[in-house]
């Protein structure tokens, strides 16, 4: 089975990747310091939506009070109280994962990894390693020392 992302291609774009979603994700730049023409990667990307969810079920929980908890939620963070983010964030999730797969399922195979591509260049088979059982395996012959 072969990977999703070529191997050279996909690494150098991992860090940078992960680094904007962080960014956008509320917490190192809240939403009211994210300029309006950058808002919308805080709706599109599932990051954000990942937090928001679980700021909610935890400052909602019984541990904490109301009040306490849409205090927490707008003051340092800036996150929406309405509750109904907890559980759309529950659903935009899979939504998302079931939208990109369905996506690249109907997309016809391209690049390394295709048919097309590995029909017309012949691979060469390597050999095995052949594997000894433990009841096969004896320690390798102890030399002597020449009497000096």
């Amino acid at each position: 089975m072969g990977t999703l992302i070529a191997p050279g291609r996909g690494r150098e774009h991992g860090r940078p990747t992960i680094a904007v979603f962080m960014l956008f994700a509320g917490f190192l730049i809240t939403r009211g310091k994210i300029p309006n023409w950058l808002i919308e990667f805080s709706w599109l990307w599932p990051f954000p939506w990942s937090v928001r969810s679980t700021a909610q079920n935890e400052l909602y929980s019984a541990r904490w009070t109301d009040e306490e908890g849409v205090a927490f939620l707008k003051q340092p963070f800036q996150i929406p109280t309405e509750r109904g983010y907890k559980w759309a964030g529950v659903g935009y999730l899979p939504g998302q994962f079931l939208l990109f797969a369905s996506v690249s399922a109907l997309l016809p195979p391209s690049g390394r990894g295709s048919l097309s591509a590995r029909a017309a260049r012949p691979t060469r088979r390597q050999p095995t390693p052949r594997l000894r059982l433990a009841s096969q395996w004896h320690p390798p012959a102890r030399r002597r020392r020449a009497a000096s």
